[in-house]
Formats: C-alpha cells, structure tokens, sequence
C-alpha cells in the first residue's frame, strides 16, 4: 500500500494551482461576448475542484463519492461561467486555495491512495494519481493560453 505516486501527482498539481492563483487574478483581458474570460475560467476550476476534494474526503473517510455536481462536463461548465458573471475573482481564488489543502489532508488520510479510483464526471474510473495528472494538465493548459494572452477556452 503506497501514497507516493499520488502525493507526488499532488505536489504537481499544487505547485501548478499556486501559479494559476497568481496569474488569473491579475489578468485583464478582455473578454467577448459568448467567450471565456480569466473569470469564466477560474469559476470552473472553483466549480470541479470542489467536487474533486469532496470525492477525495468521501474515499478518505470510506465512504461514496458524491454524484457530480452536474450531468456532464458541459452543463458543469455552463453553470460555472453563469455565476462567474455574479461572482468576483477574488471569491473564487479564495475558494480554490481553501479547496487544495482540504484535497491534500484527504489523500494523506487514504491508506493506499494509490489504489483508489476515481471518477470523472461521465463516470470513467482512474488511478488517483492519473487523475491528479490530469487535472494538473488542465490547469496548466488554460494557465498557458493565459500566458499566451488567449483565447481561453472553455
């Protein structure tokens, strides 16, 4: 029973979320019409990193993960970039930067968080620290186009 492997994919996808919290926040881009923007953006980070930590609490604890908090990735996104219109920036990197130490206590509570499965949102199951690479790349990807100065995709 091992946590290396997921602890290592943590300590990736952290370091990449701690540079995304500093770069979206400053970004001022403007954003058309029907597009995403940095908030659009950080609202759907904030809208699955909150699933991702509950279902990592959930595994800890022995227990189910939650039912995701929407029927598919799309919808998901379309709920996120529709409150990000009400929601300012700074409440959803405070909300992410919450959500990223509860994920770390989570996994280091988990006796093999190697072994553990878990879901996407269309219910495909993978190794915990496939899972965590996977996120950490798509943090990274909407942190280069960022950098790029967009578009930012959705």
């Amino acid at each position: 029973m091992s946590n290396a492997r997921t602890l290592e994919a943590l300590a990736n996808l952290e370091s990449t979320v701690a540079e995304v919290l500093d770069a979206f926040p400053r970004a001022q881009q403007d954003t058309p019409a029907g597009e995403w923007g940095p908030r659009e953006v950080m609202a759907h980070f904030a809208f699955w990193q909150d699933w991702w930590t509950r279902g990592a609490e959930a595994l800890a604890a022995g227990q189910p993960i939650p039912a995701p908090p929407a029927p598919n990735v799309d919808v998901g996104n379309d709920r996120a970039a529709a409150e990000a219109q009400h929601t300012p920036m700074a409440d959803y990197a405070t909300r992410i930067g919450d959500l990223i130490p509860r994920l770390r206590v989570a996994i280091e509570a988990m006796p093999d968080a190697d072994a553990m499965q878990w879901p996407r949102a269309n219910g495909e199951l993978a190794p915990a620290p496939q899972r965590l690479d996977f996120w950490r790349a798509h943090y990274q990807e909407h942190l280069d186009e960022l950098r790029r100065g967009g578009p930012l995709s959705q």
